[in-house]
């Protein structure tokens, strides 16, 4: 069992693409609106340097701007054998 945390515009797009890796999930927590990437990214660092052993999730790039719309932060537990 992993701890997983990223930001994006659409938490269960990002879910949904971990999940497509065989990794089953719980979400643990969706923080945010954050008005932008920056601000989103900002809660993140934050969230890391707190050290708890999370492995930080890819950025998505949107096809629709960075900041088109709202930007949330995520944190899920990830269940697969071996982990």
């Amino acid at each position: 069992m992993k701890m997983l945390i990223g930001i994006t515009q659409d938490p269960q797009a990002s879910a949904a693409a971990v999940c497509r890796q065989g990794t089953d999930l719980v979400q643990s927590a969706e923080v945010g609106p954050f008005a932008s990437q920056e601000a989103a990214g900002q809660w993140l660092e934050f969230i890391l340097r707190r050290g708890r052993g999370y492995e930080q999730l890819p950025v998505a790039c949107p096809d629709n701007g960075a900041d088109a719309s709202p930007w949330y932060g995520c944190t899920f537990t990830a269940i697969k054998p071996g982990c």
